[in-house]
């Protein structure tokens, strides 16, 4: 594919696959050689550190109070985050090409009238219409581990609340990039001549859309990802989540999936004490985002240099978070 000619674009994608293979090796092979975690560490019989271990002590992101790898934790939660985001935006996208195409042909007034609702709805920040959605099922489902049935209904459900509220944006981008695309001369040139919608789409509008559909695919994915640390500091646990008593007026909540906003959710309360556990996750949330942002770059530097800009409303979809 001509995508892959990019440098950025094969640097962003190897990262990905990599990261995923890492993750899945993990957990299902070398996680059982793993030693279990020390909650204190000696050298030549003498009492050194406790956890959590720094990352000096403990390369390269240090262990969170349990003496648990900061690092082996990410490497974990990777698969879930990233295919949680994967499913989340490709939804996004299938619903929202379906409505936009049934709204696109309903008339311009229609249109407009729908516009001007969604155009409303995206001024109120997504993260505070998800935390109202999703806040009573944190109330709900706290212990998770002993009914796997009740976490999958909870992350069915989490998943629909952020397709949701992700559609009204991308909708209207679909209407208006079919409406300006069933204006083009050459579709109706085409339609005049006895040319199937089938037809149509598959000559024409993959072909011009193709590119702009991608990219606008990664920036969605860049998107949830920053809805997902937006919900972190709500304390929203994307999967669910479990409480571990530590004495006997002191419990804290942690992910049960190590999905990397469930990560910083369980992990804000060190911010003051042990600030390198919230950050290390927040360092890979950041450059898992410059990836994406590099790959979104090296899709668009075929587009602007040489090909000619046929779309006039095929610019990033504005999503308020």
């Amino acid at each position: 594919m001509i995508y892959l000619r990019s440098w950025k674009v094969i640097i962003g994608l190897t990262y990905f696959v990599l990261l995923l293979l890492l993750s899945f090796s993990y957990t299902y092979y070398w996680k059982e050689f793993i030693p279990e975690p020390a909650l204190t560490h000696f050298e030549n019989g003498k009492f050194v550190a406790k956890a959590p271990f720094t990352p000096l002590e403990v390369l390269p992101f240090g262990s969170d109070r349990f003496g648990n790898n900061n690092l082996l934790k990410i490497i974990e939660g990777a698969k879930f985050t990233i295919i949680l985001v994967l499913i989340i935006v490709a939804l996004r996208m299938i619903l929202s090409s379906i409505l936009g195409y049934l709204l696109s042909t309903l008339g311009k007034k229609i249109i407009s009238f729908f516009s001007k609702i969604f155009e409303a709805v995206y001024y109120v920040p997504v993260v505070f219409i998800v935390f109202l959605l999703m806040f009573p099922l944190t109330n709900r489902y706290i212990v998770l581990e002993s009914n796997s049935l009740d976490q999958i209904t909870l992350i069915i459900v989490q998943v629909s609340i952020l397709v949701a509220v992700g559609l009204p944006a991308l909708v209207m981008y679909f209407t208006n990039e079919i409406v300006y695309f069933n204006n083009e001369d050459y579709v109706v040139a085409s339609k005049i001549m006895g040319g199937r919608s089938f037809w149509i789409y598959r000559k024409h509008f993959l072909r011009v859309f193709r590119k702009p559909l991608i990219i606008t695919f990664f920036q969605q994915c860049i998107q949830v990802l920053i809805l997902f640390t937006h919900l972190a500091i709500f304390r929203i646990f994307i999967g669910g989540n479990k409480e571990i008593n530590l004495d006997i007026d002191l419990s804290i909540q942690v992910s049960l999936s190590n999905e990397w906003g469930g990560l910083i959710s369980a992990d804000l309360r060190e911010m003051q004490l042990a600030p390198w556990i919230p950050l290390s996750v927040l360092t890979v949330f950041a450059i898992t985002i410059f990836m994406l942002q590099l790959i979104i770059q090296g899709l668009t530097e075929p587009i602007n240099h040489k090909v000619k800009p046929t779309l006039t409303s095929s610019q990033k979809v504005k999503v308020n978070i």
